[in-house]
């Protein structure tokens, strides 16, 4: 139906322009080095990513298919939130040690520390999200151009404080941020 179409369509080009929102707004964060901007940009990946899915899901003729990226990618983010689930232990950063805990699967791999593990994977979900989404609008010539267009633009941005930071040092720097 046209209702269905035009509904799969609005909600890819959302998907689209937050994922051009997350490129252009991530170097502006301080690189999405600090903990509030790491957390920001890995929750607007999930809600591109969600949209992206709805969009698909109300696509007309829609049939999931799966290459071999896509094996390796879910391959990936099972192994890591399987060795999130069945962690060893928790790093008191107070104490330096590691508190043991019970895990699920002890025979199973695990990583050593849950939280630090926790908060890898919830980053690298975004990333691989983002990727499977940019891949999937990279095959429209017009958000293809978007793509490009707002990565040159979020490296020019990069390129300019670079600058700035070398002329005139962090004094210079807060006049403009």
């Amino acid at each position: 139906s046209v209702v269905k179409e035009s509904m799969s369509r609005l909600l890819r080009d959302l998907s689209g322009w937050l994922l051009l929102a997350g490129l252009a707004a991530a170097p502006l964060a301080y690189g999405t080095t600090a903990w509030w901007s790491e957390h920001l940009l890995a929750e607007l990946l999930a809600v591109t990513f969600v949209v992206w899915i709805l969009s698909r899901l109300t696509a007309r003729g829609f049939s999931p298919q799966m290459g071999l990226v896509d094996f390796g990618l879910l391959y990936l983010l099972a192994a890591g939130w399987w060795m999130t689930l069945n962690a060893r232990g928790i790093y008191d950063f107070e104490f330096r040690d590691f508190f043991h805990l019970s895990e699920p699967a002890p025979w199973a791999p695990g990583s050593l520390d849950r939280l630090g593990s926790r908060s890898d994977m919830v980053r690298v979900t975004g990333l691989f999200a983002a990727f499977v989404v940019a891949r999937s609008l990279g095959g429209d010539p017009v958000w293809r151009h978007r793509l490009l267009a707002t990565v040159a633009l979020a490296g020019l941005g990069i390129a300019v404080i670079g600058l700035i930071l070398k002329l005139g040092g962090p004094p210079l720097m807060a006049r403009f941020w």
